[in-house]
């Protein structure tokens, strides 16, 4: 349990991207591009024939490894589309500036 919240406090939630950007990260379609990435990867676990503890806990371990790979991928996403909308600021800015000078 400690190990969760530790790597939960460590990640950026969507959410503070979203407070910081709001609406630019849906308009752009970014939310619907990380949704289907995710259910594109999931790999076919088969059904346990014999339906033991042990064929249940190796599905949840496959099945864990996956959403903790998910898990990686949207951190990393995020921290990279936060940089691109920091960036798009800055270049919004910088043009800002340079209209206002040519006029």
């Amino acid at each position: 349990m400690a190990k969760e919240k530790t790597k939960k406090s460590e990640k950026p939630e969507l959410e503070e991207v979203e407070e910081e950007y709001p609406g630019e990260l849906e308009s752009e379609g970014f939310i619907e591009d990380l949704e289907d990435k995710e259910q594109d990867e999931v790999p076919d676990i088969e059904p346990a024939e014999d339906e033991s503890i042990e064929n249940l806990k190796k599905d949840f371990e496959k099945f864990d490894s996956v959403l903790e790979k998910h898990q990686n991928a949207i951190t990393v996403n995020q921290k990279y589309l936060k940089k691109i909308l920091e960036r798009v600021k800055q270049v919004e800015d910088n043009f800002k500036t340079l209209v206002d000078k040519i006029e």
